[in-house]
């Protein structure tokens, strides 16, 4: 009799727990973001500039120098790492950045920084603007930073 109670017991609990409604995000872990058709974007050939800006230099009216940021794709751009080539005034710098792990889809954003001679490469998600890398320039140094990290799934 108290197998019988048990299984009944457990057929209720099993039965109520069903529900018709499916939730995309029981799926997810914590901190993971999911793929999008939307966010997809495929990236032009190699050498091709993907965005760019520039700004004046305004402490050296001199020279007429400009700050300027241009992400260029390269053999790696399918797999999401790109190019980044910045000039401060005669000071040039280069590197490369990956797109986050998952995010290789993503089409990289710039946009310039609240601080002065400050650029923010992002990519944009669900149509929201995430932050990723921050590029700053001055008179000595052009620095690219990891601000933020991200994980898809």
């Amino acid at each position: 009799m108290n197998r019988v109670l048990l299984f009944a017991a457990f057929s209720v609990m099993v039965l109520g727990s069903c529900n018709d409604k499916k939730d995309p995000d029981v799926s997810r872990k914590p901190g993971l973001l999911a793929v999008n058709d939307i966010d997809q974007y495929t990236p032009p050939p190699a050498g091709t500039v993907v965005t760019a800006d520039s700004m004046a230099v305004n402490d050296d009216p001199l020279n007429h120098f400009t700050f300027t940021v241009k992400i260029k794709t390269n053999e790696y751009s399918n797999k999401g790492t790109y190019s980044i080539a910045a000039s401060f005034g005669p000071n040039d710098a280069d590197g490369m950045f990956t797109m986050p792990r998952g995010g290789g889809h993503l089409k990289p954003i710039l946009q310039k920084g609240k601080e002065r001679y400050t650029y923010i490469i992002g990519f944009e998600y669900q149509h929201k603007f995430h932050e990723y890398y921050r590029v700053t320039g001055s008179k000595g140094a052009i620095e690219i930073k990891n601000i933020k990290a991200y994980t898809f799934q």
